[in-house]
């Protein structure tokens, strides 16, 4: 919709219209005729020109291998069939319209057809019906006092009118359907005369109605949530808004009447005045238990409970599946409990909580005599998944503070919580059958079938777990856990939610498929020798790592100017050469630059040193100033550092003596949504407004402490769900917590590439002058002698180790930040192991 555009569309559907256009304003029955007339019986689209539709079918098959998606959408009207297959094409992957859209890499051509299969189907389309009602209901008014018989009428256009009588014209009021928010059964307000109570809830305030029976009342209230829009709360700026009943703690049994906001990882409840009350801090959340899990109250299936490490809030819905619906917002503010496709992943689409939990095992605990089957500390499990709760990504884990153990029950717990298992529902029966009735060569055949139509996540995960799974079996001589003991172990946990509901016969299958998962891991993932040899190699520098520990059982000790870490800089780009360094917590971008520049000999230039998310997604530019090993510490591991000439600086620089910056027209994507802004850099901060007027702020952000990265993530460029709406994009990322704001990120588009340079030019002048990220012409000299020296000494190999070299505990700095073990994840472990004295030997 967006690559088309309203102005192509309207000359296509409206090409022979003769009648005017519909201008805003205008009456509901005009404006439903015209769009009926429109597109559901097609009175002013162009006629084909006759062609039947095998021969349109056969326009459309060429038409797929371009970008005209227009006239890709005048073929599917005309009738063109989208499931055509060209009997004349030898090649199977050419000879559908999907096929060849795909071939030619037309991704909006494939996102059409996809979206349109419905039209090969020789059903007639379903026309929803338009939802009604009428009746008469009592009604009361602000005060509250009197009821009043009133004749009600609703429809999905109108909303609610009532009227003194059925015959009577003159409508008392009306209710509008963008108004609705929530309706609630009313408990406070029964009056014995009146006992059939609901309540249709508003922006502004609540509306009493009372119906003459329960089953009259159950109509209005179900008819009446068909019509409420979803995305009330929304356009409020909320996740979720509507009416909760709150267990009172010193009442037994008693229950009051609470307004419920959820935003973020805030739920704020208020009296009815909407007053508020108080608040409840979704961060220090350390369990929510549904409905089944609430026990001891009549309305079980309607309560739910939030969990904080010093209390628990029990909450009653009206019905199960608002108490379900309540449950699910709650659920996606943590990290614990929301389905795997919505958890922030890795760039191997690995959950980071279950990426980090792995990782500490592998480094700690593949020796830990029996892992996974011990238990953790409960309070230290809660604490664990309060930290990723609160921030997945810069959450790391004390060795000193938390065992394997606890670490491994995040992990199982973690699983547990799923919505839905690691293996699926939808296919866990298919999993079961395979191992019921299958011999056991098309059992393997069978299982990498059904491992292959998992989703991405699902299956990286799955991978890595098992991966995992047989490096624990490869130390069963120490940590006592085989194969068999992992299997009952995990096997309940991937496969099911409810391991106490299945039964112990498929309990059986269910280990026989876990078994063959771990025995026939490299087949089953293909997995590469390559790849494996990576993972020994990396296991190995973990373990000279732990035994330099034990070897030196140093503790505690601090981080100091004096440490040295082994930090690789590409030369142009990743492919390019590249340059081992040393840097230390003091050490400046501007000192590496000119380090590499001049110590590699490089052409005169204005170079700077990029900092690389993922695989070149998105880059930030560090300032000569910044201390590089922060700027590492900021973004998690997955980056590398590039030195090349600074063209970011370049496109920006006909902006950067700009004075008084005016506002830009943003998209700004919230909750996964993009939402149009003006946003401006004003003084040292930057604002983003609530309308054109500019003068009410909706966020307000110190641009000291922003960092601002070009590009944009993997994850959030490639949501097909929620695309962007330009290609001019950047994000920023605020390195000391949004005060006020859960997410630490802002991802920002803008309608022009000039308004892109702009805004970036403004927050880099704001925060480090009016150079910028300016940089000088390097290398001014030759390499001395010293560096050239240095260069030849430093070995990022940690197979060839030179005697003159280092220290051993220098050795192992290598060996752990070569595997790609970088700072962030393993400072703790190196600050740990080595003392400050042996950095400064060599």
């Amino acid at each position: 919709m967006v690559e088309i555009g309203n102005e192509r569309s309207n000359q296509f559907w409206e090409k022979h219209c003769q009648q005017e256009r519909l201008e805003a304003g205008v009456e509901r029955d005009i404006r439903e005729s015209f769009i009926r007339a429109k597109y559901q019986d097609r009175a002013w689209i162009p006629q084909p020109t006759g062609e039947d539709r095998e021969a349109l079918s056969k326009q459309l098959l060429v038409c797929v291998a371009s970008n005209n998606l227009m006239r890709t959408i005048q073929l599917l009207v005309h009738g063109a069939d989208v499931s055509y297959e060209d009997p004349n094409e030898p090649n199977p992957k050419l000879k559908t319209c999907l096929g060849v859209a795909r071939h030619h890499k037309q991704t909006l051509q494939v996102e059409l057809l996809e979206q349109n299969r419905a039209l090969s189907s020789p059903k007639p389309v379903d026309i929803p019906q338009v939802v009604t009602k009428k009746g008469h209901l009592y009604k009361t008014g602000n005060d509250r006092t009197g009821w009043k018989r009133r004749w009600c009428t609703l429809d999905q256009f109108r909303g609610v009118e009532y009227f003194r009588s059925e015959t009577d014209p003159d409508c008392q009021g009306d209710i509008k359907i963008h108004e609705m928010l929530s309706i609630s059964l009313c408990d406070e307000e029964k009056d014995p005369k009146y006992p059939h109570c609901f309540e249709l809830n508003t922006q502004s305030r609540g509306y009493l109605f009372c119906a003459d029976s329960k089953a009259e009342m159950d109509d209005w209230i179900e008819t009446l949530k068909k019509v409420i829009p979803r995305d009330g709360a929304e356009k409020l700026g909320f996740d979720k808004v509507g009416y909760l009943r709150k267990k009172d703690p010193h009442n037994v049994g008693g229950w009051k009447k609470r307004w419920f906001t959820l935003k973020g990882k805030s739920l704020v409840y208020y009296r009815r005045e909407r007053e508020e009350l108080s608040e409840i801090d979704l961060k220090k959340v350390v369990e929510l238990k549904p409905p089944d899990h609430v026990s001891g109250t009549p309305e079980a299936l309607c309560c739910f409970q939030i969990c904080l490490p010093d209390r628990v809030y029990t909450l009653r819905a009206d019905t199960p599946a608002e108490a379900e619906s309540w449950m699910q917002a709650l659920r996606h503010t943590q990290v614990s409990g929301i389905p795997l496709s919505e958890q922030q992943t890795t760039s191997a689409r690995i959950p980071i909580i279950v990426h980090k939990c792995l990782q500490f095992v592998e480094t700690f605990g593949l020796e830990a005599q029996g892992i996974y089957r011990m238990s953790g500390n409960l309070a230290k499990i809660r604490r664990l998944i309060l930290g990723f709760n609160q921030d997945a990504r810069g959450f790391l884990i004390n060795s000193e503070e938390y065992t394997v153990h606890d670490v491994a029950g995040v992990l199982k717990d973690f699983f547990k919580s799923l919505p839905d298992p690691l293996l699926t529902h939808s296919l866990y029966q298919d999993f079961v059958l395979v191992m019921k009735e299958a011999e056991h060569e098309q059992q393997l055949v069978q299982l990498k079938s059904l491992v292959e139509q998992l989703p991405p996540v699902n299956r990286e995960t799955l991978k890595r777990i098992i991966g995992h799974l047989n490096r624990v079996i490869d130390h069963e001589s120490k940590n006592k856990m085989g194969r068999t003991n992992l299997v009952s172990l995990f096997a309940p946990t991937l496969m099911t939610v409810n391991a106490d509901a299945v039964s112990m016969q498929n309990a059986k299958y269910e280990f026989m498929c876990m078994d063959k998962m771990i025995q026939y891991y490299k087949w089953l993932f293909e997995v590469k020798d390559e790849e494996e040899a990576k993972e020994k190699e990396l296991e190995e520098a973990k373990e000279k790592i732990l035994r330099a520990a034990q070897q030196q059982k140093v503790v505690n000790v601090g981080m100091t100017s004096n440490m040295k870490f082994l930090n690789t800089i590409y030369i142009l780009s990743r492919s390019g050469d590249t340059y081992g360094t040393y840097i230390t917590p003091e050490t400046s971008v501007g000192e590496i630059v000119e380090e590499v520049s001049t110590n590699k000999s490089l052409p005169p230039d204005h170079y700077a040193l990029y900092l690389v998310i993922g695989e070149g997604d998105s880059y930030r530019v560090l300032s000569s100033s910044d201390r590089l090993l922060a700027a590492l510490s900021s973004v998690g591991s997955e980056c590398h550092l590039c030195l090349k000439p600074n063209a970011f600086y370049e496109s920006i620089k006909p902006f950067m003596h700009q004075d008084g910056w005016e506002s830009v027209q943003v998209h700004v994507r919230e909750k996964k949504k993009w939402k149009r802004y003006p946003c401006a850099v004003r003084g040292k901060s930057f604002v983003q407004f609530k309308d054109n007027k500019c003068t009410n702020e909706v966020v307000r952000l110190a641009v000291s402490e922003l960092d601002v990265f070009a590009g944009m993530e993997k994850a959030v460029r490639t949501d097909h769900k929620n695309p962007m709406p330009t290609r001019n994009f950047f994000w920023l990322k605020q390195t000391r917590g949004m005060r006020g704001h859960e997410d630490h990120t802002k991802y920002l588009c803008t309608d022009s590439e000039q308004d892109l340079q702009k805004l970036i030019a403004a927050l880099v002048k704001a925060k480090y002058g009016p150079e910028g990220l300016q940089t000088p012409l390097l290398p001014t000299r030759p390499p001395p002698p010293e560096l050239a020296v240095r260069r030849t000494t430093i070995s990022v190999s940690p197979n060839t180790p030179k005697r003159h070299q280092f220290a051993t505990a220098s050795v192992q700095v290598s060996l752990c930040l070569f595997f790609n073990l970088h700072v962030t994840h393993y400072l703790f472990v190196l600050c740990r192991v080595f003392s400050p004295l042996q950095y400064t030997k060599w």
